[in-house]
């Protein structure tokens, strides 16, 4: 079997660009894969590491997932209450509620096209 040792110039445009196409891609199936396994953790009632699983995935999240944030924060929220931590609760609901705000019309548009 013959092996070859592949060099990556990374002064290259190409190689740059194509290794934060890999990278984005990557960071996306991590993060589908920390939201469901969060959602699997908050079904079987493990509140505590079901909230530790979503900070991880919303770390992963790219500025413009605005609707991916606003699933993760939202059930952030269940965990939080489910906690009974009540500060936090109100501080993740009303982040969620600042982003709704600042993209109130995206967020209609999204909507309007989905009950068409």
């Amino acid at each position: 079997m013959c092996r070859e040792v592949v060099a990556i110039d990374l002064q290259n445009k190409e190689t740059r660009a194509l290794q934060s196409v890999l990278t984005k891609e990557q960071n996306q199936l991590s993060f589908q894969s920390e939201k469901k396994q969060a959602t699997d953790m908050m079904a079987a009632g493990e509140m505590g590491q079901a909230l530790a699983m979503l900070k991880t995935a919303q770390g992963r999240l790219e500025k413009d997932q605005v609707f991916d944030l606003l699933a993760i924060m939202l059930n952030k929220c269940v965990c939080l209450m489910r906690l009974e931590k009540w500060d936090d609760t109100v501080v993740t609901c009303n982040s969620g509620l600042n982003i709704l705000h600042n993209y109130s019309s995206r967020v209609i548009a999204f909507s309007q096209k989905t009950q068409a």
